[in-house]
């Protein structure tokens, strides 16, 4: 199975700008850990489209996440550079790729979106889930990581509906 998430700001104190309700930066550290360990097993993939961590301290979180990783960078993730190959098995800036015979354009910034395929985007935390052919993945968007079932579900309803 493959999952999709973004903007998790590991290390991130910021939690009234995500609308999130922690004390303490590790009550979220350790709740996102638990929420992306509680659906993954390491034979899952899981790409994050950006905004990994906060800091270097929220970056060792990786370490603690099952399944194959992929990044695709974000504006926070430009403040490391050697470190991310140490914990994600593949970086990029964007990347298209093809799941189900469909061919998906993944970048964190939907601004960069492209019109010749369907995005899969973050950045924007939970401003909003769907456009006409994007998905915004981001962990506060969608409480949770986004299957790769739920993808295809998403994306049949913008496409039918």
């Amino acid at each position: 199975m493959i999952y999709f998430t973004s903007d998790l700001h590991f290390g991130d104190n910021r939690f009234p700008l995500f609308y999130r309700n922690y004390k303490s930066v590790e009550e979220q550290d350790n709740n996102l850990v638990e929420l992306w360990n509680s659906k993954v097993t390491d034979k899952d993939t899981v790409i994050c489209l950006g905004d990994f961590s906060y800091s270097k301290d929220g970056l060792e979180n990786a370490s603690k996440l099952k399944g194959y990783k992929i990044l695709i960078r974000g504006n926070y993730d430009d403040q490391f550079t050697d470190e991310l190959l140490v914990y994600f098995d593949k970086v990029y800036t964007d990347k298209i790729i093809n799941i189900r015979g469909e061919k998906f354009y993944f970048n964190h910034y939907p601004a960069n979106g492209r019109s010749d395929m369907f995005n899969i985007v973050g950045h924007i935390h939970s401003l909003w889930k769907v456009q006409r052919n994007m998905i915004n993945v981001g962990i506060d968007a969608w409480q949770g990581l986004v299957s790769e079932d739920q993808l295809f579900f998403t994306l049949n309803g913008i496409r039918k509906h």
